[in-house]
């Protein structure tokens, strides 16, 4: 039966890089117009890349492409602030954008935080520093609210439940509002 089904058509094929080491960090996030946002990391002084950002390493960036990939409809820039670091980027239909990432605050943590439209943040939250988490995945959830998973290797406030030792990890699921107010937590 696959031999009936037809080969996909490429659409569109499309490099984007410079003289350093680029990379993708996160699943491609979708948006509601049928878009989608591409998020990478970026170490490259020269090149068509680093023409999208004027921040000093490392820094990440966040592209909005329309539902065909035929034109970046804007590009967002974020510096690695020393003990933050964002992945994920969602934008809201108030022109502020909400971001997922990680923080090193006595340890590894899970970091969200709203930006206004001209970048400064609003608000911003962290859980589960120091229990060594690292951020896997990030998804918004129909009621405008966030779900955060990832690796656990310790015990702290948020992290209350630990299965191994320090070298093993567990599954850490944690929900947030739309605020990034912490409503639940699970440690698996």
């Amino acid at each position: 039966s696959l031999a009936q089904v037809p080969e996909p058509a490429m659409l569109t094929l499309k490099g984007i890089g410079g003289n350093g080491d680029d990379q993708v960090l996160t699943p491609v996030i979708s948006t509601s117009d049928g878009g989608f946002i591409m998020s990478f990391e970026t170490n490259s002084t020269s090149g068509p890349i680093d023409s999208l950002c004027t921040a000093s390493y490392p820094y990440l960036i966040f592209q909005k492409y329309n539902p065909d990939a035929s034109s970046v409809e804007w590009t967002w820039c974020f510096e690695g602030t020393g003990d933050t670091f964002l992945e994920f980027l969602f934008p809201k239909s108030d022109g502020m954008v909400l971001g997922g990432g990680y923080t090193y605050t006595y340890g590894w943590g899970f970091y969200i935080c709203r930006h206004d439209g001209l970048g400064n943040i609003v608000w911003s939250h962290g859980y589960g520093r120091g229990s060594g988490l690292l951020l896997r995945d990030m998804i918004q959830t129909d009621d405008g609210g966030y779900i955060m998973v990832g690796d656990a290797y310790n015990t702290d406030s948020d992290v209350v439940q630990h299965y191994g030792s320090p070298f093993n990890a567990d599954i850490f699921v944690i929900r947030l509002d739309s605020l990034g107010n912490k409503m639940w937590e699970k440690v698996i």
